[in-house]
């Protein structure tokens, strides 16, 4: 059991004293960085299985001109997987239970809050960024906070993480540290300007920050060797440091940004951390672990096969350079090697017997097959075919239908489904963490919105008008492939649904099958109702409405804003937005009374006058005189 010294070396109790906790993040880091160093070989393994420049892990560059030529059937095997998962980019819903039309409209505001979130980070660039680190590395990882009053999502490399091994044991770490290479002049932009003053985060004075950010060293350690960190760059280490909190109700949750050396241990900023959930980080891993954050690299999985196939390329290629070339075979003493030139219609003279030709089998063919086999297994063994991974599709299938295009697509995602599952927890826990940043910047006054992309434009979306409680709605991910894919796939699947009246409106049939010319058209056949929808959406959220006009299609507009009426009514809406929903209904009753006064005097007026009888006619015989005459 630990003792109290030990405790009390902890960075975070530390604070808790009004002592400095710069050293002690910086002492723990390294702590952990040494307990830890046996993961960063495995991602050094890694990275080389893989194929890519080891400078990241302090290691020299090989030479690439002396390497034979080599095929990297791991590589093409991770890229197939990467395509596999890349096919849609899941995006986080909300979705809410029984709730009333408020509730309702800020779920689909919240839904285009997180697209715009999405959109105005580039995530389509950075998705599959993602998606190649937790194939290589075993686990990817972001980060979210608000910048400029906006939500960022950014992509955090792996081997800039650490967690302790004894605090991950069992999944749920308390202490999260963040160690990562920044510009010296960004540092100073962040945490060393005059104007912050009013920040309560920031610790100690502006001239000890910019004094601790101006001494820091530049980075010396194994990960700096080889990346020239002290030519033509000013980089310097900054350490983030995030202790969770105990408990939903806990204050001893705290964050703490700090450098090496300087002044007051080099610490920029401590701030509390309320969150007992997460550190502002979502992580990625395709396969559970049996303990543990970080999962399984694929690339180490295929590590063994590959060396092996390399050993097998490197051995072929010597055994045709020495064997690979025409030999003949002469009798000793008969032909010399100067007797033999490349003329044509030459003569060669020789005694004894006839000179014959010698051309041997370099490799066996048992060899070949042998190399052939073993990027073959490595394909299956990731669940991959062999035709997958060329992007090719059987012969039977190259004239399929749609429908059959569709079953040999489900074929082929049945083995990484729970892949796909991963993958959209994952972007639920991005989800919930916007909303952890947004909420906290709103209660500290900050305002955070977002550009959302709409229908042909941008529409404004401020977070303080969408905020619910986390009680009332729910973030999931819509299942992957849901549909096809390939064009004719998608076509077959949806006239499918089509037939069989599952689907009835053109305009669902039009966005489902992405064709923007028929949407637009539905656009203006919807108006009508759209321009009713949006009128209550309007008065129901407390804004300004226009008034009903006589273009209106007023009789569409009275029943559908009586319906909205009887549900705002039935779902409990505020006396006063209940009252003005209905003083709009009674507009559009003005109206339909005027335009039927209209209509009614408009058609008594285009009937002809009554036509008066003849002066001094006869008066017309009775039917009684009609029938005794």
């Amino acid at each position: 059991m630990a003792s109290i010294s030990d405790t009390t070396e902890a960075w975070w109790l530390l604070y808790q004293q009004d002592e400095n906790p710069g050293g002690a993040v910086i002492g723990a880091v390294n702590d952990i960085r040494n307990e830890s160093s046996y993961r960063r070989q495995m991602w050094q393994r890694a990275a080389q299985v893989y194929g890519t420049d080891l400078k990241m892990f302090g290691m020299p560059t090989k030479n690439i001109w002396d390497e034979r030529v080599n095929f990297n059937v791991a590589r093409n095997a991770i890229h197939t997987m990467q395509a596999k998962l890349c096919r849609q980019m899941p995006l986080p819903s909300a979705q809410t239970v029984g709730a009333d039309f408020l509730r309702r409209f800020r779920a689909q505001q919240l839904d285009k809050f997180m697209a715009g979130t999405f959109a105005a980070n580039s995530y389509a660039k950075i998705y599959p960024q993602l998606i190649l680190d937790v194939l290589v590395f075993g686990t990817a990882a972001v980060k979210v906070y608000i910048q400029d009053g906006q939500p960022v999502i950014e992509r955090v490399p792996i081997f800039d993480l650490l967690i302790s091994e004894v605090e991950s044991r069992y999944g749920t770490p308390r202490c999260f540290y963040h160690r990562c290479y920044m510009d010296r002049s960004v540092v100073l932009e962040m945490f060393g300007r005059e104007d912050d003053s009013d920040d309560e985060s920031l610790y100690g004075t502006l001239e000890e920050r910019r004094a601790s950010i101006l001494a820091a060293p530049r980075p010396q350690d194994d990960d700096s060797v080889y990346l020239n960190t002290t030519r033509h760059s000013d980089q310097i280490l900054v350490y983030e440091a995030t202790h969770l909190a105990s408990g939903p109700d806990a204050d001893d949750g705290l964050r703490v940004v700090s450098v090496n050396g300087g002044m007051n241990s080099g610490t920029l900023q401590a701030l509390p951390w309320t969150r007992h959930k997460n550190a502002g980080l979502a992580f990625l891993k395709l396969n559970a672990t049996l303990s543990g954050v970080f999962g399984p690299s694929m690339a180490l999985e295929l590590a063994s096969a590959q060396d092996e196939y390399d050993r097998l390329s490197e051995k072929i290629q010597l055994a045709h350079n020495l064997m690979g070339g025409s030999h003949i075979l002469v009798q000793a003493g008969t032909l010399g090697k100067t007797h033999i030139d490349n003329d044509i219609g030459t003569f060669i003279e020789y005694s004894g017997s006839e000179p014959r030709t010698f051309n041997p089998q370099p490799v066996h063919p048992d060899t070949y097959a042998y190399k052939d086999m073993i990027a073959t297994n490595m394909l299956k063994y990731l669940g991959i075919s062999e035709m997958a991974a060329q992007s090719t599709l059987p012969a039977g299938l190259r004239q399929a239908s749609g429908r059959a295009l569709t079953v040999y697509d489900d074929m082929e995602d049945a083995r990484f489904r729970v892949a796909h599952e991963s993958v959209q927890q994952f972007h639920v826990d991005i989800g919930w963490l916007i909303v952890d940043a947004c909420e906290e910047a709103s209660e500290a006054g900050q305002q955070v919105e977002i550009l959302a992309p709409g229908q042909g434009s941008l529409e404004r979306i401020n977070w303080s008008d969408i905020q619910m409680d986390r009680k009332e709605y729910a973030l999931r991910c819509e299942p992957i492939s849901a549909l096809s894919q390939t064009k004719a796939a998608l076509f077959a699947e949806v006239l499918e649904l089509v037939d069989r009246k599952i689907i009835t409106d053109r305009g669902v049939v039009a966005r489902m099958l992405s064709l923007p010319d028929v949407e637009e058209e539905r656009g203006l056949e919807t108006a009508d109702i759209d321009m009713v929808d949006k009128t209550v959406s309007l008065i129901l959220r407390g804004k300004d409405y226009p008034d009903p006009d006589r273009r209106m299609n007023l009789p569409l507009a009275y029943d559908r804003t009586r319906k909205h009426y009887l549900k705002a009514r039935i779902d409990g809406i505020p006396d006063e937005k209940v009252q003005a929903l209905d003083e709009y209904l009674t507009k559009i009753e003005q109206l339909l009374t005027a335009a039927q006064a209209e209509q009614q005097a408009q058609a008594e007026a285009a009937q002809p006058p009554p036509q008066e009888a003849p002066q001094g006619a006869p008066p017309a015989a009775s039917p009684e005189e009609t029938a005794n005459g």
